[in-house]
């Protein structure tokens, strides 16, 4: 397929879609989970009447289980009511709240907190991965805690680094790789705009990159590009850009693969090779 140029139409584009679309392109090999930079909401306990009782134990039979007392007398309460209830009887039925929301905080922390753990193997390997204690990572799985803000940004990065391996399978693992070894190759489309440093005309099409490369791969990106790449994409997708949009004005240092000629990068000043809006986004 030819390289392709086309007036831009009245898509919305920028900084902010541009970033957002080129983190959907890049994560979309495993499902996406749920915003880590936003704590999750804390489970509270309640204390239950006899009613909800009876409803969420299943009967009269396990709330008397549950309670020590027998059938009969929760029967009677559910009845009757538990005013007359003797302080012993009422912290029974205040235990028996408190196990049933044990048992919702754990529900909650699996929920929350599950799909991650499993991912490491458990609640060691999510702690080893974050850098935080066992135990911390069980509270979170038990319900009995919720991480800080700290731990928020680092469950953050693990998640996204899970799933840029499952996208890109051993490319994704070169975040952490001070040599990587494959060579990476990109292919895109979109709305571009270029701009050099000394005053060259900017141009504003729809441009399809490494579509016409000499590789049928597409563009390659250097190793330190790719690096740079995958690292930024575990923490802020804006980065991510940034890394892209420089390697492609030419204006890395060294940097002998550079795709446009601008001579500089630099955003505030508009010179550069931009990406407004993919179309489509490929790393092979």
């Amino acid at each position: 397929m030819a390289m392709g140029f086309q007036r831009n139409s009245n898509r919305p584009r920028g900084r902010e879609v541009a970033a957002h679309q080129l983190e959907e392109f890049m994560l979309s090999g495993a499902d996406a989970s749920r915003d880590w930079t936003q704590p999750p909401s804390r489970h509270t306990g309640r204390e239950r009447d006899i009613h909800e009782l009876i409803a969420e134990y299943g009967g009269t039979h396990a709330v008397a289980q549950a309670t020590g007392r027998s059938q009969r007398q929760i029967q009677r309460w559910a009845r009757s009511g538990t005013d007359r209830m003797s302080p012993e009887s009422r912290r029974a039925l205040t235990r028996a709240s408190d196990r049933l929301n044990a048992a919702d905080r754990r529900a909650h922390g699996r929920a929350e907190w599950g799909a991650l753990a499993q991912r490491f193997g458990g609640a060691k390997g999510l702690a080893q991965a974050l850098g935080v204690h066992h135990r911390t990572a069980q509270k979170w799985l038990s319900g009995a805690a919720v991480p800080s803000e700290a731990n928020l940004a680092r469950l953050k990065q693990a998640d996204r680094g899970y799933r840029l391996s499952q996208t890109y399978g051993h490319l994704g693992s070169q975040a952490a790789d001070p040599a990587p070894a494959g060579r990476v190759h990109m292919k895109a489309s979109g709305d571009v705009r270029a701009r050099g440093v000394h005053g060259s005309p900017v141009y504003d099409y729809q441009r399809q990159l490494g579509i016409a490369s000499v590789d049928d791969r597409g563009h390659e990106l250097p190793p330190e590009v790719s690096q740079d790449l995958f690292q930024a994409m575990q923490t802020d997708p804006h980065q991510a850009l940034d890394v892209l949009q420089e390697h492609l004005s030419g204006a890395r240092d060294g940097d002998p693969w550079g795709y446009a000629n601008c001579g500089a990068y630099d955003p505030d000043q508009e010179w550069g090779f931009f990406l407004d809006n993919f179309s489509d986004f490929h790393l092979a």
